[in-house]
C-alpha cells in the first residue's frame, strides 16, 4: 500500500489507540490493590511498546509490594536495561536469581547487563574489549547448550546469535 493510503491512517490510529489503552491500564495497574503479577504483566507490555520508564515504574511497584517475587525483580531489571542502567539491571537480575536460581530470563539478563557494563568499561581498552568478546562468545555457547539446564545443543540462542555478532565490527 502506498504511503498515505487509508490503511496507513488506520494503522496509525490503531497504534495510538493501543498507546491510549496502555496509558489507562498503567493507571489502573499502579493501584496498591492490584496483584504484583498483574503489574509485572503490564510492565512487560510497556517494555514491548518501548516505554521502559513506565515498565520500570510498574515493576518497581511490584518489587515493593512483593519483595520475594523473582519475576518482579527480573522485569525491573529488564526495564532498567532498556533505560541503559546496566548496573541496576545486573543488581535486579542477581536479586531474581537469589530468589529463583533456575530463572533463565534472569540469567540472560545478568549476562547481557554484565556484558554491556564490560563494553562500557572497555571503551578504548583493547584487552578489555577482547575479554568482552570472549564473554559474549561464551554466552552464545551457554545459550546454544540450553543454559546448562539440560537443553539440546542444536537449540539456537534466544538472541539469534546477536550477542557476539555485535562484536564482529569492533
Amino acid at each position: 500500500n502506498p504511503e498515505g493510503s487509508p490503511n496507513d491512517n488506520s494503522a496509525s490510529e490503531n497504534k495510538e489507540k493501543v498507546k491510549e489503552d496502555l496509558r489507562r491500564l498503567n493507571l489502573e495497574a499502579s493501584g496498591t490493590d492490584i496483584p504484583p503479577d498483574t503489574k509485572v504483566s503490564v510492565a512487560s507490555l510497556n517494555a514491548r511498546m518501548g516505554d521502559n520508564q513506565s515498565a520500570w515504574d510498574l515493576a518497581n511497584a511490584a518489587v515493593e509490594q512483593a519483595p520475594a517475587s523473582p519475576k518482579a525483580f527480573a522485569m525491573r531489571g529488564a526495564a532498567a536495561a532498556g533505560l541503559g542502567d546496566f548496573k541496576a539491571a545486573a543488581r535486579d537480575a542477581r536479586a531474581a536469581l537469589a530468589l529463583d536460581p533456575k530463572d533463565r530470563g534472569a540469567k540472560a539478563l545478568l549476562a547481557f547487563s554484565m556484558n554491556r557494563e564490560s563494553l562500557a568499561a572497555a571503551a578504548g581498552n583493547k584487552g578489555a574489549l577482547d575479554k568482552a568478546k570472549g564473554f559474549a562468545q561464551g554466552l552464545d555457547k551457554l545459550l546454544e547448550e540450553g543454559g546448562g539446564a539440560g537443553g539440546r545443543p542444536e537449540q539456537q540462542p534466544r538472541d539469534g546469535g546477536r550477542s557476539s555478532k555485535a562484536f564482529e565490527a569492533a
